[in-house]
C-alpha cells in the first residue's frame, strides 16, 4: 500500500482522543488534502463548466464557495 492509499484508509483521531473508524468514503473532513482537492475540483471542473455553459453569468470563487451572478430566479434554478 502506498502513502496516498494509507492516508485514504486511515482512521481519524477526534479531539476527545477517540478514534473514528474509516468508512472508505472519500477523505476525512479537516484532512490536509481536503482543501487542495476541493480547490482542484472547483478550478478544473466547476469553473470550466460555468465558463462553457453559462458564459453570460459572471462568477467568483472564495476558497470553496462559488458565487454566480444571475438575472432571474429561473437562472438560479437552472444553474443549481
Amino acid at each position: 500500500m502506498n502513502a496516498s492509499e494509507s492516508f485514504l484508509k486511515a482512521d481519524v483521531q477526534l479531539p476527545a482522543e477517540s478514534i473514528k473508524k474509516n468508512t472508505n468514503k472519500g477523505i476525512p473532513q479537516g484532512g490536509v488534502t481536503s482543501p487542495m482537492l476541493a480547490n482542484l475540483y472547483l478550478n478544473y471542473v466547476m469553473d470550466e463548466w460555468l465558463w462553457i455553459h453559462y458564459p453570460e453569468n459572471p462568477f467568483e470563487r472564495y476558497a470553496d464557495d462559488e458565487v454566480v451572478h444571475c438575472r432571474s430566479e429561473r437562472e438560479v434554478i437552472e444553474i443549481m
